[in-house]
């Protein structure tokens, strides 16, 4: 039942754009694979920070300094990559927002109650596959601003201070932040898994 509301929001949804105009179903695609692909680049983005805070964590004082910037660059980037996955996912939903919001207007004008009915229950199934993607990513966010406050926290404390005492006092919260960051991959790749569904629909309906 899962796979087959998917493949029917993927259906209706390629419908929907190819009415709205001829390119309408390869803009889909690729609206979605950019969005899997700026999501699992924020995740790449986010383990080269995490990689850098850990040796930086692990540093002597004779190479700190380099590695205290090289932690605050991947620091930046992950931001900024963060940036690119919102611009992203609001695209995609604005194209889902418009597509449902024609789709309730065509079921006002229908004149069939059967019909109306029928219509009614198949948006309600594309409507739930479609909020499964940001019922994920809703998680996903909920989990990386916390670990992304923490590593502002971290670089905060080393611009101060970054004798070999600070570093031996934010150890045990690298290693909090590395334990959060692997939460945040597993909601990433439930959110990949949610897309991946889509865009399979979205593909072999549009062949």
């Amino acid at each position: 039942m899962y796979s087959r509301s998917l493949l029917l929001f993927a259906f209706i949804f390629v419908s929907a754009c190819s009415v709205s105009s001829p390119g309408g179903k390869t803009r889909a695609l690729d609206t979605m694979s950019e969005t899997k692909a700026s999501v699992l680049q924020g995740q790449r983005q986010m383990d080269k920070a995490i990689v850098a805070l850990n040796k930086l964590a692990d540093s002597s004082g004779s190479n700190r300094r380099d590695l205290q910037r090289e932690f605050q660059m991947q620091l930046i980037a992950t931001e900024a990559q963060a940036e690119v996955i919102r611009d992203h996912l609001a695209s995609l939903q604005n194209q889902g927002r418009s597509y449902f919001s024609n789709w309730d207007r065509d079921i006002r004008n229908l004149k069939t109650d059967q019909v109306k009915r029928v219509s009614r229950r198949q948006r309600d199934q594309a409507k739930a596959s479609f909020d499964r993607i940001y019922q994920q990513v809703n998680s996903t966010k909920e989990a990386f601003r916390p670990m992304m406050a923490t590593l502002y926290d971290i670089d905060s404390y080393l611009k101060n201070d970054s004798s070999d005492a600070m570093i031996g006092k934010i150890r045990p919260l690298v290693r909090r932040t590395t334990d959060q960051s692997e939460k945040v991959k597993q909601h990433v790749r439930d959110v990949v898994h949610e897309i991946d569904h889509v865009w399979l629909g979205l593909a072999q309906r549009s062949k």
